[in-house]
């Protein structure tokens, strides 16, 4: 399945209330595992601040950016940087696994 249309579904899935389903449970699972490599400067979880100023919290972005955008700006950022950031090694399915966890952050957490 080529990333766009991944990316797409995700999308769908997302805005119908589907992230119940397993494989996007999977994914959303696995990118909260690999977002742990984040919390170093990012604030990964429902936090407002991370440990850099400059880096803004996943939940900020989750706001800002729709699925596709998030999993397209990964993408130009593990392979290019962005601002302070090197480049970082990831694979693109790990790149739409975080970006799927980072898109779960746009909403409050139920109580």
């Amino acid at each position: 399945m080529g990333a766009l249309m991944l990316a797409g579904a995700l999308s769908a899935a997302l805005a119908a209330g589907a992230a119940q389903g397993g494989l996007l449970n999977g994914q959303v699972r696995h990118g909260a595992q690999l977002a742990q490599r984040c919390e170093a400067c990012h604030a990964i979880g429902q936090a407002d601040h991370g440990r850099n100023s400059g880096a803004l919290a996943f939940r900020v972005l989750a706001r800002r950016n729709n699925p596709i955008g998030l999993e397209q700006a990964l993408r130009r950022i593990v392979k290019s940087g962005h601002y302070q950031m090197r480049p970082v090694a990831i694979s693109e399915s790990d790149a739409t696994d975080i970006a799927a966890y980072i898109a779960t952050l746009a909403e409050p957490p139920t109580r």
